[in-house]
């Protein structure tokens, strides 16, 4: 086999790469139906009003707070403000949900219509891979099945069988169990820290650092798996092109 056949072996290998690369799923924002996203444009819409309303009533009540005085009529006008910021951001907690509990009784077609734009958008990114030829395509997916397999080995390393997520949460049941008291587990972290690298706060510290490194290493893991899933994407829009 010729140097020249092998470099434009591999360049279609790198390009096909690259394509999958541009390649992703519909975001979770496609999905949604016309009710849903006029819902979240209101509930961002009254948020964003109530906390404009909240900041007079804030410096009003910083005021009165230092001292200063506050005539009745502009008390009332404050208390106005405070009541109508507060209804704004209660609807725009409740709107997004009564959407969601208007759609689910629609929840088959809804369904059904998600499934054939997922359809339509991966089958379009199936057309544009399935013009490379075969040997390029076989080699990109033993590529990323390689990958694959290397990334979930880092992972089984750290973590054997078990789950990054249980990493988390068994972190983080420890601390609430261990200093879940009357102080809470902020406080403690911050007494640990203002004490300093002190001899008498060393185990605190030690313990700290232990449970920074366990919660930093599963949320790498997490993300490291996350990568995985994507290259897993990637290898069925392979096959899809196969076929």
């Amino acid at each position: 086999m010729n140097a020249s056949y092998k470099n434009s072996h591999i360049q279609e290998t790198l390009d096909v790469l690259t394509e999958l690369s541009r390649c992703k799923p519909r975001s979770a924002a496609e999905r949604r139906t016309g009710l849903e996203s006029r819902a979240e444009h209101i509930s961002n819409w009254s948020m964003g009003i109530a906390v404009v309303l909240m900041i007079p009533a804030w410096a009003l009540a910083a005021w009165a707070h230092l001292g200063g005085w506050l005539s009745e009529w502009v008390k009332l006008i404050a208390l106005v403000i405070v009541t109508l910021s507060c209804v704004l951001a209660i609807m725009a907690l409740l709107i997004p949900i009564l959407a969601t509990g208007v759609i689910l009784f629609r929840w088959k077609d809804i369904s059904l219509q998600n499934l054939l734009d997922d359809i339509k958008h991966e089958q379009a990114m199936v057309y544009i891979l399935s013009n490379h030829n075969n040997d390029a395509l076989l080699d990109a997916k033993c590529w990323l099945e390689l990958k694959i397999k290397r990334i979930e080995s880092r992972v089984a390393h750290f973590f054997g069988d078990k789950s990054a997520v249980l990493g988390l949460l068994a972190s983080g049941y420890f601390f609430s169990k261990e200093f879940g008291g009357k102080a809470g587990g902020l406080s403690w972290i911050g007494s640990t820290i203002s004490s300093g690298m002190s001899f008498q706060n060393f185990p605190n510290m030690a313990l700290m650092m232990i449970g920074a490194g366990v919660v930093g290493l599963s949320l790498g893991a997490v993300m490291i798996r996350h990568i995985a899933a994507r290259y897993r994407y990637q290898v069925q829009l392979i096959e899809m092109a196969q076929r």
